[in-house]
């Protein structure tokens, strides 16, 4: 979580696609003008070079593999690892990854306005209406997250495990496009379709699914009369005040329970005193962050 101070990321759109990073992104540092080196040396175009760096390489994974086990005295239990991927989500969503050629152009960066659960709310049930669920108690309008039932273990007929309503994200089967239908429901219903790749992550999206369905069964039925606009407009505000109050639950787990796990001590203090997230001139995630040093998570996944 980096702030922007006039050192940093660029500043205004101008500097943003000056920098050398795609729109969306920036350069921590500034642009890179200076190509990469080791011992002074660029390994693309020195065999001795990249000899040594393959050497260097080699003895700092046989370091990191026989480190001490840190079991016991990690501050950062498992599951915070999958948290983090959600939070990697809320920041970064690519119209197309790295790896894959084009222009830079193509590979901005669509989350505007970060740690906002956009990666959960997308662009709410007017883009995304499969996601939502009617809600009884907003004249049916569909702003309450779909949640659908765990599939039990069907692989053994003599045990019939019990389906937990609620408490899976919601899927569906698209069907076979050549014909026939496709076996199981193939397609999950979300507006970010990433928070599916595990099972542990999207069990950490029904959390915060849940969540929003819970604060809006804590607000009082909408009312048709008390709003010019009728009942949508009853329901919009309903859904605004749950998504508010969600992401304030969550921008707190960040600040208060994450951000002194995964950081040091004096800066984790700097957050402690209630410094913004970002800074009000937010240009782009850093590329060296988001593609570098936030993937630590990788490091952190054990037997």
């Amino acid at each position: 979580m980096m702030h922007s101070d006039g050192k940093g990321c660029p500043m205004g759109q101008e500097a943003a696609t000056t920098s050398g990073a795609p729109p969306g992104f920036c350069h921590f540092l500034g642009k890179p003008d200076q190509p990469f080196t080791w011992n002074g040396k660029d390994p693309r175009h020195d065999a001795e070079a990249l000899q040594q760096l393959r050497s260097d390489m080699d003895s700092l994974a046989a370091a990191m593999q026989n480190a001490p086990d840190p079991t016991g005295k990690c501050r950062l239990p498992a599951g915070y690892t999958y948290v983090l991927q959600l939070v990697a989500h809320d920041m970064v969503d690519t119209s197309l990854p790295f790896w894959a050629g084009g222009r830079a152009a193509q590979k901005s960066n669509r989350q505007t306005q970060p740690l906002r659960l956009n990666t959960l709310y997308g662009g709410g049930p007017g883009q995304f209406l499969p996601a939502f669920a009617p809600d009884p108690n907003a004249n049916g309008e569909r702003i309450a997250f779909r949640l659908g039932n765990v599939i039990g273990d069907r692989s053994n007929t003599s045990v019939r495990q019990p389906n937990p309503p609620g408490r899976d994200i919601p899927r569906a089967s698209l069907g076979a496009t050549t014909g026939g239908t496709a076996a199981g429901l193939d397609a999950a219903l979300l507006a970010d379709p990433r928070n599916d790749q595990h099972l542990l992550l999207s069990q950490t999206v029904v959390l915060f699914m849940a969540l929003h369905n819970a604060i809006l069964g804590m607000l009082p039925p909408a009312r048709r009369a008390c709003h010019a606009g009728g009942g949508l407009a009853a329901a919009d505000e309903r859904f605004s005040c749950a998504r508010a109050a969600t992401e304030l639950i969550y921008r707190a787990i960040l600040r208060r329970d994450i951000l002194p796990r995964i950081l040091h001590p004096d800066i984790s203090a700097l957050y402690a005193k209630e410094r913004p997230l970002f800074g009000p001139t937010w240009q782009g995630v850093p590329l060296e962050f988001s593609h570098g040093a936030f993937r630590f998570g990788h490091a952190m996944v054990r037997g």
